[in-house]
């Protein structure tokens, strides 16, 4: 091996030491490692850093996201090989020499956490993951993460099952008693407590969720995002037989279990359960490539179910307008993002869905776009300027070109 800091431990076995932190939104916070680990068991030393919110009236609400970690997955030979840093077992390890942690930087608009470099305890794979949490108070339910995959070995590697698992504890009458939820075109899979006697405590479990969904995939840069793409699978399962006996996910299920579902899957159990992605199925990582995958991690606290999608929406038009930015081209109008003519009855449409209708439409996914008479905000005026660029004869002015 290399030795860079000639310390006389090889670049890729100079192990770090694990070390938390915390990123925090306007209304919730959650506990992130430099071994790509957040949640941390629920450990609430620092108050509590666990998808929950500060502001709940019930005080002993404080753990909604209990501990989650990246799963990288693959067969070497009569075996099966694991690597995820969850339920105590780290069998990723931060590395000197590589890309070095960053503590979180708190920015008027969003926090940010860079966890550095971490491998596979082989010193077959390198991670590095970047979590985002917003300010805004509109904005506040909702944490962002990048997870950046590549080989430090120099090998080929194919056959890789890559993914992600949330071990959830949202708050309940029962504990721990959650359940799925149904959310249809949802690409993720999200977790509801459970009211015993509705009306009876400061606000009922059933109006309380969590969950992971796939924002999408990185092509080129840090904000080149296919937001189209699909995961190969997403499903709840039971901890009592799946991390109970061993206090741990045992590889070769976990394995099975992630090539089993494919699509996204609903199991109706009120039980103690994780929840995972798989993004990946059968991946192939040459020397030089970088997968970049970037998730949701929502958290809701007294909203019905309907109130899911649109906070994925708003979760996927804030990254894109905020720590990306750069979604705005040419002259605004764009409303609904699609690749096609940007200033067609369809962005008129879309407008008047998200701003009047009940539930309301989609938010659009470039805050810039949509606000197309450029003075900040997203207001009927925007939908008055639209109608006569449109339809007026003479035509009203242009749209306002992007920034």
């Amino acid at each position: 091996q290399s030795d860079v800091d000639s310390d006389g431990v090889g670049d890729v076995c100079d192990f770090l030491p694990i070390v938390y932190d915390t990123i925090e939104s306007s209304c919730l916070s959650l506990t992130v490692a430099n071994n790509g680990n957040f949640g941390n068991q629920g450990v609430q030393s620092s108050g509590g850093a666990n998808m929950n919110f500060g502001s709940d009236c019930d005080l002993s609400a404080n753990t909604y996201l209990y501990d989650g970690s990246p799963i990288i997955l693959h067969i070497d030979g009569d075996d099966t090989v694991g690597y995820y840093s969850i339920f105590g077992q780290a069998s990723f390890k931060p590395v000197d020499n590589y890309a070095l942690t960053e503590p979180t930087v708190n920015n008027p608009e969003y926090d940010i956490y860079k966890s550095g470099t971490f491998i596979s305890e082989d010193a077959k794979f390198g991670v590095e993951k970047i979590w985002w949490a917003p300010k805004a108070l509109d904005t506040c339910n909702f944490v962002i993460q990048c997870m950046k995959i590549y080989v430090v070995d120099g090998q080929t590697h194919s056959g890789l099952v890559v993914g992600e698992a949330v071990d959830w504890d949202i708050p309940t009458d029962y504990s721990p008693y959650n359940n799925n939820v149904d959310l249809s075109g949802v690409k993720g899979v999200f977790l509801t407590g459970y009211e015993n006697n509705p009306g009876s405590d400061c606000q009922d479990n059933d109006k309380r969720f969590g969950g992971q969904v796939l924002l999408g995939y990185g092509t080129n840069g840090l904000c080149d995002i296919d937001t189209s793409a699909a995961p190969y699978g997403a499903y709840s399962e039971r901890n009592s037989t799946n991390v109970y006996p061993t206090g741990s996910f045992v590889p070769s299920e976990l394995y099975q279990n992630m090539i089993y579902y494919s699509g996204i899957n609903y199991r109706w159990h009120w039980t103690d359960q994780h929840t995972v992605i798989t993004y990946f199925n059968n991946l192939t990582l040459n020397p030089g490539d970088t997968v970049s995958i970037y998730t949701i991690i929502l958290s809701i606290m007294n909203e019905p179910s309907s109130e899911i999608k649109p906070s994925i929406e708003a979760a996927k038009a804030w990254f894109l307008n905020n720590p990306c930015g750069g979604c705005c081209q040419g002259m605004r109008g764009n409303i609904d993002g699609d690749s096609g003519d940007a200033h067609d009855i369809d962005d008129l449409v879309y407008y008047v869905e998200y701003q009047f209708d009940q539930p309301p439409g989609p938010a659009p996914p470039c805050f810039e776009e949509a606000d197309v008479d450029a003075n900040g905000q997203i207001d009927i005026a925007d939908l008055v300027y639209v109608v006569e660029y449109q339809f007026d004869q003479p035509p009203g002015p242009e749209p306002f070109p992007c920034p």
